[in-house]
């Protein structure tokens, strides 16, 4: 059994790790598809990343949304809504099932993040 400490660095690897594949999203896939499976990665690993957190329970959609939405905004990256767009107008009606699933959660990340108020 992993002492708190390596548990802390191996979370923190894995949180980095999330907010590099997000921002891939950009930077490195062009295809809607290829976005699409981006979106798929960081996704599985944030609910890995929450399984290792608590061993006891299951993560649920209360528990990834939280961390979807952080790492949205840690990830900086400055053209998510265009990249939503690119992907719902070119490739929405082709996704089903857990692809499906998971772009709704990430579309409805980037909604909430639009609406918070960052007044404080």
């Amino acid at each position: 059994m992993p002492d708190q400490h390596s548990q802390s660095i191996e979370v923190t690897l894995y949180y980095r790790t999330v907010i590099n594949m997000t921002c891939k999203l950009v930077v490195t896939f062009q295809t809607p598809k290829d976005k699409l499976q981006c979106v798929l990665r960081c996704s599985t690993t944030i609910m890995n990343l929450l399984s290792m957190a608590n061993e006891r329970s299951v993560p649920a959609a209360d528990d990834f949304m939280p961390v979807l939405i952080l790492v949205l905004i840690k990830s900086g990256v400055t053209s998510l809504m265009s990249n939503v767009q690119y992907v719902s107008c070119f490739y929405e009606k082709r996704l089903t099932g857990e692809e499906q699933y998971w772009w709704m959660q990430f579309v409805s990340a980037i909604e909430f993040i639009k609406t918070m108020d960052y007044a404080d």
